[in-house]
């Protein structure tokens, strides 16, 4: 926006704003959070989800659907990637940052 106040000065102001919300998913830093990579490295006999001694899919009792396989069962650790499951990262891992961006500046420009 521009303004010629007097024949002598003038005035400019420029305004601009922007939203963005992100998420970054993720139990740590681990790039095995990244799926493309974790199912390139990981041996396909371990499992998304966590099943019982039948072989049936866990129900997770405290937020509900299935229960994710971690790889950390009952005194267990699987030898590759303990402790992560992008699956399970992706759906409730929370990392979540909302921004508002402000810029602004103005000029005065005086002619002699």
């Amino acid at each position: 926006m521009s303004n010629q106040i007097t024949p002598w000065l003038k005035a400019t102001t420029s305004l601009a704003y922007a939203y963005m919300e992100t998420n970054k998913p993720g139990q740590s830093d681990s790039n095995m959070n990244n799926g493309f990579q974790f199912i390139n490295g990981m041996p396909s006999l371990f499992p998304v989800f966590e099943r019982d001694e039948d072989g049936n899919i866990v129900k997770d009792t405290k937020i509900g659907g299935n229960k994710f396989d971690y790889g950390m069962n009952a005194g267990y650790q699987r030898p590759f990637a303990s402790g992560i499951n992008p699956a399970g990262s992706l759906l409730l891992d929370k990392d979540e940052i909302v921004s508002h961006q402000f810029n602004g500046n103005g000029s005065l420009k005086l002619n002699s």
